[in-house]
């Protein structure tokens, strides 16, 4: 995406810790900011917590993945037991072994199961939503301080254009 040729609309510019940075060429006359060894502190510190954040954003979405994908199978499998007449015999897995069940007792479990994955999706949504929040404060705040630290113009291109290496396609 970001390293289209100059004819394009953006280029690569650089790569660090596993963060792209690009610059568009609308944005190629930004302005260079020189920092002192705090300012450097600073920034790699809130550059640290932005990154924290998106490794935590990463791994939430990936339980709430799971999550949805373990109660859809737990519902597969509920509306197949459902089907069945009274009296077939039904076996649960067990390790390498299946032990016969009553079909009421597998359908409470799996019932169970899926009220388990309800609260998890409800609490990683909450979860997710606080993530994606503390993201964008955590970048108002590079911003800012870039501006404060000799930004004179609104944009922030480093910003703009941050692409974790996960959402690259080579």
């Amino acid at each position: 995406r970001c390293c289209e040729s100059s004819e394009g609309q953006s280029e690569l510019v650089g790569r660090r810790s596993g963060v792209r940075v690009c610059r568009k060429e609308s944005l190629l006359n930004m302005q260079q900011i020189s920092l002192n060894e705090d300012q450097r502190e600073q920034f790699g510190a809130l550059q640290a917590q932005f990154q924290g954040h998106r490794k935590q954003l990463t791994s939430v979405a990936a339980q709430m993945s799971l999550a949805e994908r373990d109660k859809k199978r737990h519902s597969l499998t509920l509306g197949e037991l459902e089907k069945l007449p009274e009296g077939t015999p039904t076996y649960q897995s067990c390790g390498k072994m299946f032990v016969m069940s009553p079909c009421s007792d597998i359908i409470g479990g799996l019932n169970g199961l899926n009220d388990k994955c309800d609260h998890a999706i409800k609490t990683l949504g909450g979860q997710k939503a606080a993530l994606e929040n503390a993201i964008d404060a955590q970048e108002q705040k590079i911003k800012d301080f870039l501006q404060a630290c000799g930004g004179s113009g609104e944009e922030t291109p480093a910003l703009e254009s941050v692409k974790e290496d996960e959402e690259e396609t080579p």
